[in-house]
């Protein structure tokens, strides 16, 4: 059960379609007496058994030979030294002649008992040391080879664990593995028309579409759009969304053409605001508003960057001012024109109106000039268009002192 929890730990997987073989592994350990140095075995005695041989045997007779060959050289030199001392009685040799046949007989005995004290220090103590190193050797490299036989057995019962827990892990994998393919088989898009694929564009906490992102359900993935029928989608703020109604024209420029001026019409103004504008400022309302492009051209792609004009209404031969020379008080609306050197506040009656310019319907007549700004009285501070005291009507007002704000005429 170790061997197998060791084994799961890892993340080795087969490869698919392997021919995994059962493997059965035997492994003979060996079990036997371990032989022991016994300090009282004799290991000398064991010089002259035939089962040794070798090198051991060998340096026993190289120490006969020696001892044979001094032995030898010793009795030739005693013999000759016998020779001497009775030629010496005679008178036939010198002393110094003696003297050195007696030496010669001295160095060769020497040589002789070093000869066999040599024999006898192999026999007792190196061939015995030996002997011994070899057996503790021995008995160690037997003890390796259990220790070895134990370890390759415990391998080789984690190598089949191994293989069991990796059988496992390959068949798991190949199972999802043919999940995956049926998934994916399931997962092929077959567009209904031919055209231009557009990928969504990620909304809020989407990832946007590529390769490996994960979708959820009813999420747009891709459209094909229609490139004869282009449109644009636009925000409308909600001081503006009342005005609009289906079937109103608009002038759409491109950023990519701004030279060219393409025709278009209203056709859907949402009920609702768009909420996804809600979570960048909590307090704008917008309404997605569809303004459909008259015609086809070539060069329009969808994602495109367009500024949209919307007309809400025409107006023939109007009298208009800029929007900031009408002042609110309540329900009415006034205009500072120039009369003479003071500029006096007039009743009017305004219509529609647009970023820059408004309508007045009546109180103003073409060329008459009108001042951007209600004028301030002395040591009044100075205010911005469209400031005035909301308590004070305009015409209870004191007129401006001469050369107050600059005007600006009728259209």
């Amino acid at each position: 059960q170790e061997y197998l929890a060791a084994a799961t730990d890892t993340g080795e997987v087969m490869q698919p379609d392997a021919d995994v073989p059962e493997v059965d592994v035997d492994i003979d350990v060996f079990d036997g007496d371990s032989p022991e140095l016994d300090a009282t075995f004799d290991y000398p005695a064991l010089i002259n058994d035939d089962r040794l041989g070798g090198e051991a045997q060998q340096s026993l007779r190289d120490l006969d030979a020696e001892i044979t060959m001094t032995e030898e050289e010793l009795t030739q030199a005693e013999t000759q030294y016998q020779w001497t001392v009775e030629l010496a009685e005679e008178g036939f040799v010198t002393a110094d002649e003696e003297e050195r046949d007696r030496l010669s007989v001295q160095r060769n005995e020497i040589s002789r008992d070093a000869a066999a004290t040599d024999r006898e220090l192999f026999v007792t103590y190196e061939f015995p040391k030996e002997l011994e190193d070899f057996v503790s050797e021995y008995v160690q490299a037997r003890r390796q080879l259990e220790r070895e036989q134990r370890q390759a057995a415990a391998e080789a019962a984690q190598a089949k664990a191994r293989l069991r827990s990796r059988q496992a892990t390959y068949e798991l994998q190949a199972q999802r593995k043919q999940e995956l393919i049926d998934q994916i088989e399931a997962s092929k898009i077959r567009a209904e028309r031919e055209g231009l694929v557009v990928y969504a564009g990620g909304g809020r906490g989407d990832d946007p579409i590529e390769e490996g992102t994960e979708i959820r359900e009813r999420q747009e993935i891709l459209t094909i759009p229609d490139m004869n029928h282009m449109a644009v989608e636009v925000q409308v703020h909600e001081s503006m969304v009342n005005r609009l109604r289906a079937g109103l024209p608009a002038r759409i420029t491109t950023d990519s053409h701004p030279e060219e001026s393409l025709r278009g019409e209203v056709t859907r103004v949402a009920l609702v605001p768009d909420s996804g504008h809600r979570w960048l400022n909590p307090d704008l309302r917008v309404f997605p508003t569809t303004v459909e492009i008259d015609g086809a051209y070539e060069w329009l792609r969808p994602g495109m960057t367009a500024e949209v004009e919307i007309i809400v209404s025409r107006i023939e031969d109007a009298v208009y001012v800029p929007l900031q020379s009408v002042v609110s008080h309540g329900s009415h609306r006034y205009v500072y024109v120039m009369g003479g050197n003071t500029p006096e506040p007039r009743l009017v009656e305004a219509g529609e109106y647009n970023e820059s310019y408004i309508h007045i319907k009546n109180g103003l007549a073409e060329g008459e000039r009108v001042l951007l700004q209600p004028p301030r009285p002395d040591g009044a501070e100075e205010t911005g268009p469209g400031e005035e005291d909301e308590d004070q009507d305009p015409m209870d007002a004191p007129g401006a002192m001469p050369g107050g704000a600059g005007g600006a005429p009728a259209a």
